[in-house]
């Protein structure tokens, strides 16, 4: 009896080591799912960002208050997205590699790019355009195409970024 009932005791013992050996998979799976949700964050959030300075440079001129609105609306869509919440996660749970001068130069971009945005959508409001040549918004799409299809978490490559990021700051300041 005395067997019986230690064999019993221990059988939940046994179970639950086994238990947290598949939980430590689990954690890998998550990180490794995580990388995939910045990626993805990381290509959409500055392909959207692309897209608003294509239309800026092709209908922010034009005559047609329809395509006026339809860049204020892109622009006013972006603005309504949270786009430092799936970033903050890398942060949080630290997954992959980046160093915090890394993560800051990431996070500094989606912060700019929405600040540009803003601009953008301002300037629609006021009917003034923005104080950069067609030159300087065509190198900020080229960056912005380039830097859509890195992947910084799994790379480290923030070199193109904080080239966009100087960009960025340039024209903002000289909208001041």
């Amino acid at each position: 009896m005395k067997r019986i009932l230690t064999l019993l005791m221990l059988f939940p013992l046994i179970s639950a080591c086994s238990m947290e050996a598949q939980e430590n998979k689990n954690i890998e799976l998550s990180q490794g799912n995580a990388l995939n949700v910045l990626e993805y964050h990381h290509s959409i959030t500055i392909h959207q960002f692309s897209l608003i300075l294509k239309e800026y440079l092709k209908n922010y001129h034009s005559s047609s208050s329809s395509n006026r609105l339809y860049l204020k609306g892109m622009a006013d869509l972006y603005l309504a997205q949270n786009n430092l919440f799936i970033p903050n996660m890398y942060e949080e749970y630290n997954i992959g590699n980046l160093s915090k001068g890394e993560q800051n130069d990431i996070q500094e971009l989606y912060k700019n790019c929405r600040a540009f945005a803003d601009l953008i959508s301002k300037s629609l409001d006021k009917n003034v355009p923005i104080s950069a040549d067609n030159k300087t918004i065509e190198e900020l799409i080229q960056l912005a195409d380039d830097i859509k299809s890195q992947n910084p978490y799994e790379d480290g490559k923030t070199d193109l970024i904080v080239k966009m990021n100087q960009l960025i700051k340039k024209i903002m300041n000289d909208n001041r």
